[in-house]
């Protein structure tokens, strides 16, 4: 058996991604990786319990912020994008 099983490939106008299953390490991660850009993460329970404590508004921000910058990470800065 696989240490990765794809769960989905979502798709819109603007890229797509694919979501799936890491079972290499010591627990279950998500992966989730870019056909566009090669980028990939693998989010373990703690990492994706944070995220889904993000309102709507944080999530906006971090997309804002990628799709003007290619980078998110600006929007995780204390004051946010200038």
């Amino acid at each position: 058996m696989s240490d990765f099983e794809e769960l989905a490939r979502l798709v819109n106008e603007y890229t797509a991604v694919r979501v799936g299953v890491d079972r290499s390490g010591a627990s279950p991660r998500l992966r989730i990786s870019s056909d566009r850009t090669g980028d990939a993460v693998s989010l373990d329970a703690t990492a994706l319990e944070a995220i889904a404590s993000l309102d709507q508004s944080r999530i906006g921000l971090l997309v804002g912020a990628f799709s003007e910058t290619g980078d998110a990470t600006v929007a995780l800065e204390e004051d946010g994008p200038e």
